[in-house]
């Protein structure tokens, strides 16, 4: 019998600054600074601006600070590494998987893991599902070793930060 649920990956916040990094950012006072444009995740549509938000409030930086800087709330994660591929911001805060599709046109900037605020996904099987044992398949597939590298080719973490 498997476990009700299992961790498969993890989803890190990481900041993603145009390439080459020209506003000089290195940490999440940097987002403060006057002028720049900052995206985030609209806290009410998406899991990774409810991270944010967690992030900044960990960190004692007031959201009132963090508004004065966003140029655009996205509805998704994506929708910001579009934002910095287009250079229509400076600064997005997005999940490191998502940062590494956009490293041609971006320059991830780390969070460090005492300051941030990590997600853990996990798979598990549902009590009411119709098909246990293929559910059951599913879980130990994406918990095996080749389930494993396949979240890893898609740029996840599968070992926690």
């Amino acid at each position: 019998m498997i476990p009700s649920q299992q961790s498969v990956c993890y989803f890190v916040p990481t900041i993603l600054v145009q390439k080459g990094n020209p506003k000089n950012i290195r940490g999440l006072r940097d987002l403060l600074v006057d002028g720049l444009k900052l995206g985030i995740g609209d806290v009410k549509a998406c899991a990774i601006g409810r991270k944010t938000k967690q992030i900044f409030t960990k960190n004692n930086i007031a959201w009132e600070d963090v508004e004065k800087n966003i140029a655009f709330q996205s509805l998704t994660v994506n929708e910001l590494g579009m934002q910095i591929q287009a250079g229509s911001l400076d600064a997005v805060i997005v999940w490191d998987a998502i940062a590494r599709y956009y490293s041609e046109h971006g320059t991830e900037v780390p969070i460090p893991v005492g300051e941030n605020v990590v997600s853990t996904v996990n798979i598990g099987i549902l009590t009411f599902t119709k098909n246990h044992s293929l559910a059951e398949e599913f879980v130990l597939f994406a918990t095996s070793q080749r389930g494993q590298d396949i979240f890893k080719q898609h740029n996840y973490r599968t070992d926690p930060p």
